[in-house]
């Protein structure tokens, strides 16, 4: 009777044919666009048999994993998990939380902005990738809504913030698109988009006061 197991060698293989198929499929949307890109240019340039890459998945669900890969860059976590918040997150001070928040956002910016710009156009012809985006633009609402709850309940945000109209105004300030907007047509360095994104974000997010009237750093 056959062993009815995958080996952990075989596993791997999988697991490593995924990736570089999503790789691939990521460049290609971010080079070529939705439209123009086939499975069988990411068969091509994968080096694998379209089988293998249509095993993964069709051209929606490519994408989609692509941008997830992009944006989450290994760590599928929560926000005030991930290794690149995590640190500043125990400490006490603010402006090293939102630092930290900033940086990761205008790097996952970077990573994401041609996929973003190549969903957009998909989603304009594929319903599934058109309901695809709106959750996803919803969960990432909502993951800064989470994120300025929290930092109200240990006491570092002014407690008679907004959360909702906080995170509203944080998301549409830190969307891909103001990333295109801001370095690849504007001209600006990523560097200083991240300055301009961590000032508005410091505005935007603001201390509470301490008992003398000033403001808590």
């Amino acid at each position: 009777m056959p062993r009815n197991y995958d080996s952990p060698i075989r596993d791997a293989r999988r697991a490593e044919t995924r990736q570089r198929v999503v790789q691939v499929a990521g460049l290609l949307f971010a080079n070529l666009g939705y439209t123009a890109t086939t499975l069988r240019m990411v068969a091509r340039d994968a080096r694998v048999s379209l089988e293998r890459v249509t095993a993964v998945g069709g051209k929606p669900a490519l994408l989609l994993a692509a941008f997830e890969d992009a944006i989450n860059d290994g760590e599928p976590l929560g926000l005030i998990q991930r290794s690149d918040i995590a640190p500043a997150w125990a400490g006490d001070s603010l402006g090293e939380i939102l630092a930290a928040l900033v940086t990761y956002v205008a790097s996952s910016n970077e990573r994401v902005n041609a996929l973003t710009a190549a969903w957009s156009e998909a989603r304009r012809t594929d319903p599934e990738l058109a309901a695809a985006y709106h959750r996803r633009m919803n969960d990432m609402r909502t993951a800064g809504r989470e994120f300025v709850t929290e930092l109200v309940a240990r006491g570092l945000v002014d407690p008679h913030v907004d959360p909702t109209a906080i995170a509203d105004e944080f998301w549409a300030a830190t969307h891909p698109t103001q990333y295109d907007l801001l370095v690849n047509l504007a001209g600006w360095s990523p560097e200083r988009f991240r300055t301009w994104l961590l000032e508005r974000t410091i505005r935007l997010i603001p201390p509470p006061e301490t008992p003398d009237g000033a403001t808590a750093t």
